[in-house]
């Protein structure tokens, strides 16, 4: 969360890019089970933060399918 957005992109595009499908699939479940669990625990900014990261770790990642 502290890290640039930037950074967070350039990270999951170079996973995505990988060619182990285990690794993206175990990242994004790792990603929604205990990342996405707690939200409703958050504050409204932080959870709003976090989704959009999410959402965006999640494209990075799938730039690699084909």
């Amino acid at each position: 969360m502290h890290t640039s957005e930037t950074a967070v992109q350039t990270l999951f595009i170079r996973l995505g890019q990988s060619k182990s499908t285990l690794l993206k699939e175990g990242l994004s479940l790792f990603i929604h089970h205990f990342l996405m669990k707690n939200t409703e625990k958050m504050d409204d900014a932080t959870a709003v933060k976090l989704k959009q990261r999410v959402k965006m770790a999640e494209q990075a990642l799938a730039v690699g399918v084909s």
